[in-house]
């Protein structure tokens, strides 16, 4: 089914200002339901918000779902989806942080001849922003710009080790299961003490080792993360491409900050 297909008399609860499509209006009033005290939807609400049978807001939810602006959670829930995640990708490639970190991510991909990755929190999870690989390599790992990382990845747990937000918690209970839910919250004090994330059980056979990078006023802004084969990253905290990765997370948030690090060398 398409988003047109929802075009039918049966549907239309009346004209929408002039000039409106009125598929472009019924999608807009679905994704108002969304807010940051109601992550996700059900059938009931979202037919109570709409003003519509039930049996008509079921076709909304579940073609804006095959189009990728929601996902469905809980079974019968709804929350956001990765198309908007990639849009807001867009939005965001325009923040301070993207053009900071343009030229540490090439330095540190090519002194670890590693993929480099930068992420950003998309109240669905971590979405990527920038990846930088290193050319010369024959293989290496490539990651998705505009892809949502999951909650228990490195990037994840390295924001969920910082971040406060109550809408957090719901999106976290709406999305784990109660055993991944569990262990990942055992994790993150530890990796807020190390200040490190490490990772490899998302795509088997890739870790990734995370940090965060933190504004002025000690808020998390982004994640940087480097990511390769288990062969090719160490999991030691202590090792090359773990300090690498640090020393670049630090000088990042030097530029944001606008400290020393602010005209270093590219």
């Amino acid at each position: 089914m398409t988003l047109e297909d929802l075009l039918d008399d049966s549907a239309d609860t009346g004209e929408g200002p002039r000039g409106d499509l009125q598929v472009v209006a019924r999608v807009a009033a679905v994704l108002r339901l969304f807010s940051p005290t109601q992550p996700t939807i059900g059938l009931s609400e979202a037919s109570s918000g709409l003003g519509l049978q039930k049996s008509t807001a079921h076709r909304y939810l579940t073609s804006l779902e095959n189009h990728g602006f929601l996902r469905r959670v809980e079974g019968a829930r709804f929350a956001l989806g990765p198309l908007l995640d990639q849009l807001g990708a867009l939005t965001v490639s325009r923040w301070q942080v993207m053009e900071a970190a343009a030229p540490i991510m090439r330095e540190l991909a090519a002194t670890t001849r590693q993929t480099v990755v930068l992420s950003v929190w998309g109240g669905m999870g971590p979405v990527v922003v920038r990846v930088t690989e290193d050319d010369s390599q024959i293989v290496h790992i490539s990651v998705r710009v505009g892809s949502t990382l999951p909650y228990d990845s490195a990037q994840g747990t390295m924001f969920l080790a910082h971040l406060t937000d109550r809408r957090v918690s719901e999106n976290l209970a709406a999305t784990l299961s109660p055993e991944r839910l569990a262990a990942l919250r055992e994790n993150l004090a530890a990796v807020r003490e190390a200040g490190i994330s490490i990772d490899e059980h998302v795509v088997a056979g890739v870790r990734a080792l995370a940090v965060p990078v933190f504004d002025r006023d000690g808020r998390i802004t982004a994640v940087m993360a480097v990511v390769g084969t288990s062969n090719s990253v160490p999991a030691d905290p202590e090792g090359g491409v773990a300090q690498g990765l640090i020393a670049a997370g630090r000088l990042l948030e030097r530029r944001l900050q606008g400290g020393d690090g602010a005209h270093d060398p590219e």
